[in-house]
Order: C-alpha cells, then sequence, then structure tokens
C-alpha cells in the first residue's frame, strides 16, 4: 500500500466500455434538461437515435478500473479542480472504449480549505481499432473538513431575467475576427438536474444532491459538479461551431463554487486565429461568471474549422 501522497506513477487498472445510445442520451439531457427550448424538443426520434451527438465531456461517464496498487488516502472530502481534453476521434453509439490512466502529479499545499492534496491524473479512451479518441488530464483536491474552515459563502439564486442569446446554426469565418464574442449560453441548474447528472456521469458524491450532507461538511447548500460546469462549456461550444468545425481541445479550470439554483452565465472570445495544413485554427478564452460578475469557472478551447 502507498500513500497518496507518494501516489505518483500509479495505474488505473484498464476498464472497457461498450457505449451505448442511452448512455449517450441521459447524458446530453443531463446537461440540457434546464434548458427553456428542450421541452419543445421531440423526444425519442427513433430515426434519429444512432445520430445523437456525444457531449465534449461524455468521457466523465468512462472511469477507469481500480487502482493497480492500494492507496492509503486519510482525506475525507474531495473538489474536482479541472479537466483538459484533447479529442481526436469522436465516441459513437456501438463503440468499444478502454480506459487507461496514471497518476500524473501529486502537490500538498496549505490553503483555503487547510491542508489539501492535489492529484493529477492522465487518461486515454482507445476504442475498438486501436484508435486514441480522446485524452483527458484530471484534478482533483482532497481535504478533510474542519469547522475552523468552513466555506462561508453565499448563494445567489437570482431568477433569469433575461432570454438566453440565440445561438447561430452556421460559422462564417470571414466575419470571425479575434475579439469577438461567443454567443452567451444561461444556466440555472436545479437540484433535479444536479441529480440527472449525477446519475448520467455516476459521479454520485453526495455534496452535488444531498442537502444535509453538504450542510454538514460546511457548504450551505448543494453544489453543482465541476465537471458539469465543463459540460455547459461544451454546450455553448458546440453549439456556436455546429457542424461548421471540430472542437480538438477544452480545458477547464474550476476558481470558485457555484451552488444550485444560480445563475450562470457562460461565456467565451475568440483570442486567436491561424491556418495549420490549409485548415483554420480557432483559439478561444471561455469563462462562467455568477450574478456578481466573478469568474467562478475558467478555460481555454480550441476548434478547427472544416
Amino acid at each position: 500500500m502507498k500513500h497518496i501522497h507518494n501516489a505518483v506513477g500509479i495505474k488505473y487498472l484498464p476498464k472497457t466500455y461498450l457505449i451505448e445510445i442511452g448512455a449517450i442520451s441521459a447524458f446530453n439531457k443531463s446537461i440540457i434538461s434546464n434548458d427553456k427550448n428542450h421541452a419543445k424538443k421531440k423526444e425519442y426520434d427513433t430515426s434519429l437515435i444512432t445520430k445523437v451527438a456525444t457531449p465534449p465531456t461524455f468521457s466523465r461517464f468512462l472511469n477507469p478500473g481500480e487502482f493497480e496498487t492500494e492507496i492509503d488516502n486519510p482525506y475525507s472530502n474531495r473538489l474536482d479542480g479541472g479537466s483538459e481534453w484533447h479529442y481526436f476521434k469522436d465516441i459513437t453509439h456501438g463503440d468499444i472504449m478502454t480506459i487507461s490512466g496514471e497518476i500524473s502529479r501529486v502537490k500538498i499545499k496549505n490553503g483555503s480549505l487547510g491542508d489539501m492534496c492535489i492529484v493529477t491524473s492522465n487518461f486515454d479512451y482507445v476504442n475498438q481499432k486501436n484508435e486514441l479518441s480522446c485524452t483527458q488530464i484530471s484534478t482533483i483536491i482532497y481535504y478533510n473538513f474542519s469547522i475552523n474552515h468552513k466555506i462561508n459563502l453565499t448563494p445567489h439564486t437570482t431568477k433569469i431575467k433575461q432570454k438566453p442569446h440565440e445561438i447561430p446554426t452556421t460559422i462564417n469565418i470571414g466575419y470571425l475576427n479575434i475579439g469577438d464574442a461567443l454567443p452567451e449560453l444561461i444556466k440555472q441548474p436545479s437540484t433535479q438536474q444536479l441529480v440527472m447528472y449525477a446519475g448520467a456521469s455516476r459521479d454520485f458524491y453526495q455534496i452535488h444532491y444531498d442537502q444535509q450532507f453538504a450542510q454538514a461538511i460546511g457548504l450551505p447548500t448543494v453544489i453543482v459538479h465541476g465537471a458539469l460546469k465543463s459540460a455547459f462549456l461544451g454546450q455553448m461550444l458546440t453549439n456556436f461551431i455546429n457542424e461548421s468545425a471540430n472542437l480538438t481541445r477544452l480545458l477547464v479550470r474550476y476558481n470558485s463554487i457555484d451552488f444550485e439554483g444560480c445563475v450562470m452565465k457562460c461565456k467565451g472570445t475568440i483570442t486567436n486565429i491561424h491556418t495549420t495544413d490549409s485548415k483554420k485554427i480557432i483559439d478561444c478564452d471561455v469563462w462562467i461568471e455568477n450574478s456578481d460578475g466573478i469568474k467562478t469557472t475558467k478555460g481555454t478551447a480550441t476548434f478547427k474549422l472544416n
């Protein structure tokens, strides 16, 4: 057995999944369930069932196996610190995906939650053709709750007054310039949506749906999954690029907590436009703002024009 402080290099046992349309559909629904236009869409259109797009962060559904070496982890609580995805091949209905990975970094620090152990893991997602579909670098923050480090944040549950911006269905690269803003996407996740995402992503940590548990560890109420915030930004990006481009990279870091019922504004701006192998490459900054204008989540993304 190794202590978690000395866990660098420990591998996860590979695990294989058959990707079913139900899992993709449930993941999609958990992300868009509170959207105003979601209720207007037809559900279970059998003519489109094998064409459901896999969300960019779907790999969070695909957990690796146990550690090959048992780890002594004395920390009782955890928070998602962020993830970086690189995309090479779409994950689609019927694929057989194998996930492998290892712990690549462990950092010990003292912060707002007291003593923290920050663990970074690298994962590869390989399909039945031995093609690398995507990679993920995931960071988890482990800590022990202390009443001396109670999280003194107040949820902002202001109701959405403005309507979400209309999302263009196509891109005309001639009209894209550095500094241009991406169409804003507004979210206000309910506890029901958090429960849906917990099931769809198989992240059942109680701080996301159990009020009593959340309050027992110093939170005023349940909090939004970090990975769901990444999924919201992924939705904003894929809505914007539609079929005109492919998302090739998404990096997201969580700077502050967002609570259920809070207004979350997903935003982005174009930061760079260049050409590689005759393809236009677009880089952008992306983020989520709360109702006070604080950027609780920051990231970057890259997409390649078709």
